[in-house]
């Protein structure tokens, strides 16, 4: 329904995740939901917002499918609606860092 592409980088850390070190693949998405991924078998491991974010209430861990809110459906709604993140989405292309050391991740918002 939005163009929220994932146009951001994707960055591959060894993080400890319960305990236990894992490779993981993380991305800051347009969508406002930064995704932590399993690296080898590409499971989602955690999809929370970082941003305001009304399109969807949270992301299926099982499917790895957004849950959409059906409040802000344009062809459903029974009124106007603000849809967060706005039209440029919550991240884009400029790049990431990983400093496991002192903070896990680091990203510019738009």
């Amino acid at each position: 329904m939005w163009d929220y592409d994932a146009t951001s980088p994707v960055m591959l850390a060894d993080l400890k995740i319960e305990g236990k070190s894992r490779r993981v693949l993380m991305q800051a998405a347009k969508s406002g939901f930064f995704y932590v991924f399993d690296a080898k078998t590409g499971k989602v491991i955690s999809a929370k917002n970082f941003v305001t974010t009304t399109w969807a209430t949270g992301v299926d861990l099982k499917t790895g499918r957004p849950m959409m809110n059906p409040a802000t459906q344009y062809d459903t709604a029974a009124k106007a609606v603000i849809v967060q993140p706005g039209a440029q989405g919550a991240h884009s292309w400029q790049p990431d860092v990983v400093q496991p050391a002192d903070r896990p991740r680091v990203f510019l918002g738009d």
